[in-house]
Protein backbone atom coordinates (compact mmCIF):
# COMPACT_ATOMS: atom_id res chain seq x y z
CA UNK A 1 0.00 0.00 0.00
CA UNK A 2 1.26 3.61 -0.76
CA UNK A 3 0.00 6.38 1.31
CA UNK A 4 0.50 10.21 0.85
CA UNK A 5 -0.93 12.55 2.95
CA UNK A 6 -3.09 16.30 1.81
CA UNK A 7 -2.35 19.58 2.26
CA UNK A 8 -5.39 19.06 5.21
CA UNK A 9 -3.19 16.08 6.52
CA UNK A 10 -5.67 13.34 6.68
CA UNK A 11 -4.17 10.34 5.19
CA UNK A 12 -4.68 9.15 1.16
CA UNK A 13 -4.37 6.15 0.47
CA UNK A 14 -4.02 4.27 -2.99
CA UNK A 15 -2.93 0.43 -4.15
CA UNK A 16 0.48 0.72 -5.60
CA UNK A 17 3.38 -1.79 -6.17
CA UNK A 18 6.78 -0.58 -6.14
CA UNK A 19 8.83 -2.66 -8.00
CA UNK A 20 12.65 -1.52 -7.13
CA UNK A 21 12.90 2.24 -7.39
CA UNK A 22 9.58 2.68 -10.06
CA UNK A 23 6.10 2.87 -9.37
CA UNK A 24 4.00 1.25 -10.99
CA UNK A 25 0.23 2.63 -12.94
CA UNK A 26 -1.81 2.99 -10.63
CA UNK A 27 -4.61 4.45 -12.66
CA UNK A 28 -6.65 3.72 -15.89
CA UNK A 29 -7.41 6.41 -17.90
CA UNK A 30 -11.04 6.13 -19.35
CA UNK A 31 -13.49 8.40 -21.19
CA UNK A 32 -17.11 8.28 -21.97
CA UNK A 33 -18.43 7.80 -26.08
CA UNK A 34 -21.08 7.80 -27.42
CA UNK A 35 -24.46 6.57 -25.66
CA UNK A 36 -22.57 7.06 -22.53
CA UNK A 37 -20.30 4.49 -23.10
CA UNK A 38 -16.51 3.80 -21.77
CA UNK A 39 -13.83 3.75 -23.75
CA UNK A 40 -10.18 2.94 -22.70
CA UNK A 41 -8.07 5.37 -23.84
CA UNK A 42 -4.95 2.45 -23.01
CA UNK A 43 -3.63 4.78 -21.14
CA UNK A 44 -1.66 4.10 -17.39
CA UNK A 45 -0.67 6.92 -14.81
CA UNK A 46 1.60 6.38 -11.72
CA UNK A 47 1.45 8.91 -8.67
CA UNK A 48 4.72 10.46 -9.78
CA UNK A 49 3.00 12.15 -12.80
CA UNK A 50 0.57 13.44 -10.19
CA UNK A 51 2.61 14.58 -7.60
CA UNK A 52 2.29 11.36 -5.38
CA UNK A 53 -1.38 12.04 -5.14
CA UNK A 54 -4.13 10.13 -6.90
CA UNK A 55 -6.44 12.42 -8.91
CA UNK A 56 -10.48 12.85 -7.26
CA UNK A 57 -13.30 14.23 -9.53
CA UNK A 58 -12.90 17.60 -10.64
CA UNK A 59 -8.88 17.45 -10.99
CA UNK A 60 -7.29 18.46 -13.88
CA UNK A 61 -4.62 16.01 -15.55
CA UNK A 62 -2.38 17.86 -18.53
CA UNK A 63 -2.52 15.77 -21.31
CA UNK A 64 -0.36 17.98 -23.42
CA UNK A 65 1.11 21.73 -24.44
CA UNK A 66 1.71 23.09 -28.04
CA UNK A 67 2.72 26.47 -28.14
CA UNK A 68 -0.17 29.06 -26.37
CA UNK A 69 -1.95 25.92 -26.65
CA UNK A 70 -2.98 22.98 -24.46
CA UNK A 71 -5.17 19.89 -23.65
CA UNK A 72 -6.28 19.05 -20.25
CA UNK A 73 -8.58 15.85 -19.13
CA UNK A 74 -11.05 16.45 -16.16
CA UNK A 75 -11.48 14.08 -13.72
CA UNK A 76 -15.35 13.46 -14.16
CA UNK A 77 -15.57 9.83 -12.07
CA UNK A 78 -13.46 7.52 -10.01
CA UNK A 79 -13.63 3.92 -9.32
CA UNK A 80 -12.16 1.55 -7.57
CA UNK A 81 -11.84 -2.55 -7.94
CA UNK A 82 -13.16 -2.51 -11.50
CA UNK A 83 -14.30 -5.35 -12.85
CA UNK A 84 -11.06 -6.93 -14.20
CA UNK A 85 -8.89 -3.76 -13.02
CA UNK A 86 -8.13 -4.79 -9.81
CA UNK A 87 -4.85 -3.38 -9.18
CA UNK A 88 -6.00 -0.28 -10.60
CA UNK A 89 -8.12 3.24 -9.84
CA UNK A 90 -10.27 3.55 -13.08
CA UNK A 91 -10.24 7.59 -13.91
CA UNK A 92 -13.27 8.80 -16.18
CA UNK A 93 -11.95 12.19 -18.28
CA UNK A 94 -13.20 14.48 -20.36
CA UNK A 95 -10.96 16.08 -22.56
CA UNK A 96 -10.95 20.11 -23.24
CA UNK A 97 -9.17 22.64 -24.80
CA UNK A 98 -7.33 24.52 -21.57
CA UNK A 99 -7.89 28.09 -21.43
CA UNK A 100 -5.35 30.90 -21.77
CA UNK A 101 -4.82 31.15 -17.80
CA UNK A 102 -5.05 27.84 -17.62
CA UNK A 103 -1.79 27.23 -19.91
CA UNK A 104 0.09 29.67 -18.79
CA UNK A 105 0.20 27.06 -15.64
CA UNK A 106 2.03 24.72 -17.52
Amino acid sequence: MYTTENDAGARDSAAATLTGDKLMPIARLFARGAGGRLEDLQHDIDLSECAGVCPVKGDHIVASKVGDSGTLREVTDRYFKARGLDDYVVLIVEERDARPDEVELF
